[in-house]
């Protein structure tokens, strides 16, 4: 952008550059939630598969094998809430294009 360039060029370079913006931060969105639905299954399965070795040996002694796989079955569980709450509950985006009546709306 040169110095010497008109508003409405201006206007218009700012306008395309703030959708383009926008428009990344939804692809960004995106991905993102991809990508945890994949690490989640992952951290659910291998919850459940500590679970379930932990499970049938209750009734027994504790060993330290038992001890570790219950820490690493709570470390799942915390992990998959850490994930959920991180990556699931995105702030809101403002919408790219406005309609008509919103604008209408807006207080000067």
């Amino acid at each position: 952008m040169t110095r010497h360039t008109s508003w409405p060029e201006r206007l218009k370079w700012a306008e395309e550059s703030g959708l383009k913006n926008l428009q990344e931060k939804f692809a960004t969105a995106d991905n993102m939630s991809k990508e945890a639905q994949t690490t989640l299954t992952y951290v659910l399965a291998g919850m459940g598969g500590t679970f379930a070795y932990i499970l049938p040996r209750l009734e027994r002694n504790l060993d330290t094998f038992l001890f570790g796989t219950i820490v690493l079955c709570l470390y799942f569980v915390v992990l998959g809430i850490y994930l959920v709450r991180k990556t699931y509950f995105i702030g809101d985006y403002p919408s790219p294009y406005q309609e008509a009546e919103n604008l209408l709306d807006r207080p000067d």
